[in-house]
């Protein structure tokens, strides 16, 4: 606001002994301190602002500029007292305070209480102007000054409401692929809540996935009557026409959509992909892209579906661009280069167009038998060089069973190198991780990396680790055989007066079993043969004279089990010398 001087008027000369009355009001304070502010007079800005409270104090815009100026002379705690009665007493929909308030805890040093305010803040207004200051003042508290415990909080309440709302409307069932329990337990929840529009529009398709296609038609119909623009039940029910009635007709229905673009992100997506579903790919294209201009950040989904669109309908240059773009975040590297290298190999056959899935991680469940045999070759120079099974890797971390899961970590380990040990610690970040698994990874980043720090997720928060606090002796505690038989190992030794090989013998059970997990199917037989063949194995190293009927004595085992227990530790960890 461009502030206006009062003037005198002429006709006062002369009539000196006369008073004009002139009214100060709100309005007037303020153009008084925005122009001490633009002359940097801080301590006139700050009178002229409390007098704009003095005369409109339910106008909570005046005492967020006061507590602005006191922020800005380093009166951080008096601003601090100005936004919480602002808060309390004037108006508590008065968002902006809390990111006021952050500010002003931060420059205190008072980061958890800076951190709890941006989360309110961005938590209350998602679209709020300032919201980017907000997302890079967030970063800096959890990078630069630790913290993250209201973080952690924050999103455990959020995937607590997430959970909660994808129970009542059916979408865990849908996500994981369970159609049939879907149908069962959706169609109990609209009974319970008839008016649960979501849970309809989900059961709807629960019943198209298990083909009761009739049945889905019906349900996005009843929703429609309900709700004739619900954009949900809309592009469902486009979608069952085209595999009920074929191309044409989806075309023709999904025509009168196109000049529609939904102003929510996750409408706008949905309609996008559902052209994308009945093959209007262009007009998917386009969607996508115009969802882009709008986003400031596009996430990987988005990027990778406005590839997909494009390769889909031919234009090959603007999926290349894209899904170039893609392969600058190191998560989805390999995934982008896997795409990449499809379009290169189309171009070179020919092809005018594509056919990509919009679900960007299909195409790596095609490598997944791929990997688990590569997994056994232990081929590392080439796993290094191979964004494909890389792309696997990532894939089977996730959705692989346990002991596949201890393959690709194992694999991993033995990359070794920056994106590797990134994707073991996403993987500790990662909610409900088996503790066997949460150990082997814990053990797997104190072997290769250079960060003695990890973050681990646990009961729905991320707590932070000291590597050097993980000791070496914790894979005991992944199989309860494994502690068994180190202590009646140990036991032996005392008894014998061998205490001063202890540690080694320790040592080479627990690289056995760092070298074992990746293979082993947890039946681990009598724990007084692999007793008995680790000892076996470390005195003849050291030069100590034992007998296979000794220990075969002392633990009550045959000697050949002893002596082929002893043969298994030994080759393993031979083979694994000679890789080093």
């Amino acid at each position: 606001m461009k502030p206006v001087s009062p003037k005198r008027s002429s006709n006062l000369q002369g009539h000196s002994n006369k008073v004009i009355p002139f009214q100060q009001t709100a309005d007037y304070f303020h153009e008084r301190g925005l122009e001490y502010l633009r002359r940097n007079d801080l301590h006139r800005a700050l009178r002229a602002f409390q007098r704009t409270v003095e005369a409109d104090p339910n106008n909570p815009a005046n005492h967020c500029n006061v507590a602005g100026i006191l922020a800005e002379l380093g009166q951080f705690t008096d601003s601090i007292a100005v936004l919480e009665k602002v808060l309390q007493e004037v108006d508590p929909d008065m968002s902006e305070c809390y990111f006021y308030l952050a500010n002003n805890y931060a420059h205190l040093g008072q980061y958890d209480l800076a951190e709890e305010y941006i989360l309110r803040y961005l938590d209350v207004c998602p679209d709020g102007e300032y919201v980017l200051e907000a997302e890079e003042m967030l970063d800096l508290l959890l990078e630069e000054f630790g913290g993250g415990q209201a973080y952690s909080r924050y999103e455990a309440e959020q995937e607590e409401q997430e959970r909660a709302a994808a129970l009542r409307d059916g979408r865990h069932l849908l996500e994981q692929g369970k159609f049939e329990e879907a149908v069962e337990w959706l169609e109990r929840m609209i009974v319970k809540e008839p008016e649960n529009i979501a849970a309809r529009n989900n059961l709807s398709l629960a019943y198209f996935y298990t083909g009761q296609t009739e049945k889905a038609l019906k349900m996005a119909e009843e929703v429609l009557t309900q709700q004739p623009d619900n954009l949900h039940a809309l592009c469902n029910y486009g979608v069952y026409i085209k595999q009920q009635w074929g191309q044409e007709a989806a075309v023709e229905y999904f025509s009168k959509f196109e000049p529609v673009f939904p102003l929510n992100y996750d409408l706008a997506m949905k309609l996008a992909t559902t052209y994308g579903l009945v093959g209007m790919h262009v007009q998917a294209m386009r969607c996508f892209l115009t969802i882009a201009r709008f986003t400031i950040d596009p996430d990987v989904i988005l990027i990778h579906s406005i590839a997909a669109a494009a390769a889909n309908a031919g234009y090959f240059a603007t999926a290349k661009r894209w899904w170039t773009k893609l392969s600058k975040d190191e998560k989805m590297y390999q995934m982008a280069e896997y795409y990449l290298r499809v379009l290169s190999e189309a171009e070179q056959e020919g092809y005018k167009k594509v056919n990509i899935s919009y679900q960007y991680d299909i195409p790596v469940q095609l490598q997944y038998v791929e990997m688990r045999r590569r997994l056994k070759e232990m081929d590392v120079e080439t796993w290094r060089d191979d964004p494909i099974f890389r792309a696997s890797l990532q894939w089977g971390l996730i959705h692989g069973n346990q002991q596949t899961k201890f393959s690709i970590l194992f694999a991993l380990s033995q990359i070794g190198d920056d994106v590797a040990e990134k994707m073991v610690r996403q993987f500790l970040r990662e909610q409900d991780v088996e503790e066997e698994l949460r150990i082997y990874s814990l053990l797997l980043l104190k072997h290769i990396s250079k960060v003695n720090f990890v973050e681990i997720r646990h009961n729905h928060q991320l707590q932070r680790l000291s590597l050097t606090d993980v000791q070496e002796d914790i894979i005991l505690q992944v199989n309860r055989y494994y502690q068994e038989v180190w202590s009646l190992a140990e036991l032996w030794l005392f008894r014998q007066g061998y205490q001063n090989i202890h540690g080694l013998v320790k040592k080479t059970w627990l690289k056995y079993l760092y070298l074992r997990l990746p293979e082993d199917d947890k039946k681990i037989g009598k724990i007084g043969i692999w007793a008995g063949g680790l000892l076996y194995l470390v005195l003849r190293y050291e030069g100590i004279s034992v007998t296979l009927r000794e220990l075969s004595e002392a633990f009550e085992v045959s000697s050949t089990s002893i002596r082929k227990a002893s043969q298994r530790i030994e080759q393993l960890l031979l083979q694994n010398v000679q890789k080093e």
